[in-house]
Parts: structure tokens; sequence; C-alpha cells
């Protein structure tokens, strides 16, 4: 189910979020638009992070990452700033993500009212991930999963997570 969970993901928090929060939030028309993809999810998300647009943000991520010393060597990876408000509370579902392994950071402040969901084929819920700033959780993509309770208007106050989606090597 879930593969890890860790508190305290990034060693200075706050030096993130202002890189993040500078970032350009697009709604899912705009960001379709400008990527030529056809994603689908509420709220808005950012391009690409890249070492082109955002190597000190992109650096950190996969540094953090490599301080879990799993046992998981990435073969292609994408990564997004993403944030639902409130409005977005509605307009959530159950879905799978087509990559192999899905990472979450949540950034902003704690709200125990707000999380991610696992499911099994029935619905069921078999996990609550509880919304807590800094946490990541990594788990595998196919795990049917949705975010809930949306929380604020703004990248200030709303629920953001930094979403990294990868595959692993089989080398």
């Amino acid at each position: 189910m879930i593969i890890f969970q860790k508190e305290n993901f990034f060693p200075d928090i706050n030096l993130v979020l202002n890189e993040i929060k500078s970032m350009e939030l697009h709604n899912q028309e705009t960001f379709n638009k400008r990527n030529n993809d056809n994603q689908t999810w509420p709220g808005f998300r950012s391009d690409l992070l890249s070492y082109t647009h955002h190597p000190a943000l992109l650096g950190l991520l996969l540094l953090s990452f490599s301080n879990l010393k799993l046992k998981i060597k990435i073969k292609e990876l994408t990564a997004y700033i993403h944030l639902r408000t409130q409005e977005d509370n509605e307009k959530d579902w159950i879905h799978t993500d087509s990559w192999q392994y899905s990472l979450l950071v949540y950034l902003n402040k704690t709200n125990l009212n707000s999380g991610t969901k696992i499911f099994d084929n029935n619905s069921n819920e078999i996990n609550d991930i509880k919304y807590v700033q800094n946490r990541a959780i990594l788990y595998n993509g196919n795990y049917r999963h949705m975010g809930y309770g949306h929380f604020g208007n703004s990248v200030d106050d709303g629920r953001l997570t930094l979403n990294l989606f990868f595959n692993e090597t089989t080398d």
C-alpha cells in the first residue's frame, strides 16, 4: 500500500516554499494547451519541474528522495506543483496514476481535515494519510486513491503539494 512515509522530507521547508509560491500555476485547460497534453485533475498545476526551469528545486527534490535510501532506481520522472482549494472539493475523484510510483509532499501548514485516501478495488477505504506539512508519501501509482479536504483559496493557504511520478528501471 504505502511504500514509504517520511516526516520532514525537505531539510528547510520554508526555503522550498519561497521557490514554489513564486511559480505560475495553471488551470487544467491552460495547462493542457501550454503542454499539448490531455490531463485531467482539479485545481491548478505548475508546468513540469525541470533542471531548465527549476534546477535548485528539482535538485533538492532528488537529493531528498535519494536520502530515503530506498532501493528504487528511477528510469523516468515528471514533477509538478499542485494546488487544490476549497472550491475543488466536489471536483475530485478516486483514480490511479499512469506511472509506476507516486510521491506526494504536503507543503503548506498542517490540516488534519485533508489528506490522501487509498482504496481497494471495491472502493473501500484502506488507508488515510493526513496532510501534515513536509510529510512525503510514496505509493504504487496503481493504487486507487483520492485527495480530499481541499482547503484555502491560494498558494498561501490552500492544499499545496509537490507531485512526483516516476517509473523504475529494470536494470
